[in-house]
């Protein structure tokens, strides 16, 4: 909830242009359960699913680029859903040709990965 409000304030003083479209996906974190059980939670693969039919959905609906920000513990779940679902978006260089879609997209339209920025990142590095 609090980043929410953040996320808000942001949204309110940043003076954004009329096309851009803010959209949250949340997931049950766990605050109140501590560390732990946020951890498992964002690395569920049900979470991460949804977050592969949620941006599904946005290409469905015309959106063809997208911008992610993901904060803490939404880098794992941002992770788990690259893992699970790595062709969610177009491919490098693929031209949009239409609402959504991309050429030679398979499986519905997709969007294009314009940007991925990741603060506060809750992400094992590999050694």
């Amino acid at each position: 909830v609090h980043s929410c409000g953040i996320f808000a304030q942001l949204l309110a003083l940043g003076d954004f242009p009329p096309h851009v479209k803010p959209m949250v996906f949340c997931w049950p974190g766990g605050q109140l359960f501590g560390y732990t059980w946020a951890q498992a939670s964002s690395e569920n693969p049900a979470v991460a699913d949804s977050f592969g039919e949620y941006v599904a959905h946005l290409a469905a609906a015309g959106f063809t680029k997208v911008h992610i920000l993901a904060h803490s513990m939404g880098v794992r779940v941002w992770f788990r859903a690259l893992a699970r679902n790595p062709h969610m978006f177009t491919d490098l260089g693929a031209a949009v040709v239409g609402p959504g879609a991309t050429a030679g997209s398979k499986g519905g339209p997709k969007l294009r990965l314009e940007s991925c920025l990741l603060m506060h990142a809750e992400y094992p590095l590999r050694r």
